[in-house]
This record gives structure tokens, C-alpha cells and sequence, in this order.
């Protein structure tokens, strides 16, 4: 995402290298190989995919089948409407959304939606983050108590990881940071705590 939350431009996951970069790599990899499949976990909408799938023919793969576990009827059509064979474990006709669960718990590992001029800062699909609505339909009449909700299951996690390695997680310690985060010994869910009374 842009700074004002808008959608940014799509890149490579923060920490890894530029997707021109990757290709090279892979180039390298597979050698004279140039017949691949690609494998995703979902294909929901398939514009992402279909981007993906552009940048790596252009870059003089042959793409013989896109395979997924889970596909969404919209997205494997779409997907096949630019030329690629789809094959899908389980496909569902249609969902109302589809949203990997660590975008909804502040201070796990790639959380959320990232800032395209910061990689290493996220915003959650939940207030006072980001956008549960737009993000993840979640309905605007229940957008407040869900993100309540998502922050105190984070509270919890958060909680337990600390019983658990027998120390206290600070604000410091979270590789994926958040927005007016303290890196001043504060502690997470302190930080938390403050994140859901200011949606209070």
C-alpha cells in the first residue's frame, strides 16, 4: 500500500529481491530448462496471478500448467481466458473473500498489507490498521467489534509466546512493524492494548 492506505504497486515480498532479480535466479536454477508449472497455494481473483504469470513468460518461460489447492471459479476462469491450463485440488463457483489469517494478527510475520516505500512496516486487515472492510468484506457493521476481536486474539498469542519462552516480548522484537510502534522497551501487548482502546 501507498502511505495514505491506497493500493500501491505490486512488488516483490519485503526482504527478498526485485522480481527481475528472481527470474535471473531462476534462470540459473533450472539451467536450459525452460517448461515449468506454477504452483499456487489459491487463485481467488487471478489478476495477481495473471500479472506473475505475464513477467515470468516474458521472461522466456513457457508455462505448461498453473495448478492450485484451492481455486475460486472467477480467478481459475480468468486465469484460463489468458491461456494458461488451471488445475485445482477443490474449486469453489464463488466466495465472498479469501484472507490468509496472519493478516489479521499485528506482529506476526508479514501481517497485512505492506507500505511500498517501507517493507518492513504493515498494516493489518483490521482498525486502527488498516481497512477490514474493503480488505476483507468484512461488513461495516461489524468491521469495530471484529477488529477488537483480532486484537485481543493477539493479546493472547502474544501472551503466550512470552509464558512460553519465559520472557517478555517488547515492541523490538517484532520483525514486521506497525504503525506508531515504540521501540523503546515498550512492551507488545501493551501496545496492543492501546491500538484497541483508541477503536474503543
Amino acid at each position: 500500500v501507498l502511505p495514505d492506505l491506497s493500493d500501491g504497486p505490486v512488488g516483490a515480498r519485503g526482504g527478498a529481491a526485485n522480481i527481475e532479480t528472481q527470474l535471473k535466479e531462476l534462470k540459473g536454477t533450472l539451467g536450459g530448462e525452460r517448461h515449468i508449472v506454477i504452483y499456487d497455494d489459491i487463485i481467488f481473483t487471478g489478476h495477481l496471478l495473471s500479472e506473475a504469470c505475464r513477467e515470468i513468460e516474458v521472461a522466456g518461460f513457457k508455462i505448461e500448467h498453473v495448478l492450485c489447492g484451492v481455486g475460486i471459479g472467477e480467478g481459475a476462469r480468468r486465469m484460463e481466458k489468458n491461456g494458461w491450463t488451471v488445475g485445482c485440488k477443490v474449486e469453489y463457483t464463488e466466495v465472498v473473500d479469501q484472507v490468509c489469517e496472519r493478516d489479521f494478527y499485528p506482529g506476526i510475520d508479514y501481517c497485512g498489507r505492506t507500505l511500498a516505500t517501507d517493507h518492513t512496516l504493515g498494516f493489518p486487515y483490521l482498525f486502527p490498521f488498516g481497512n477490514p472492510c474493503k480488505w476483507a468484506s468484512i461488513p461495516e457493521s461489524h468491521a469495530k467489534r471484529f477488529s477488537q476481536f483480532c486484537l485481543e486474539q493477539s493479546v493472547r498469542l502474544f501472551e503466550e509466546i512470552g509464558q512460553q519462552s519465559k520472557r517478555i516480548v517488547l515492541c523490538s522484537h517484532i520483525e514486521r512493524k506497525l504503525p506508531d510502534v515504540s521501540e523503546n522497551g515498550a512492551i507488545f501487548v501493551d501496545y496492543l492494548r492501546a491500538m484497541e482502546r483508541k477503536i474503543a
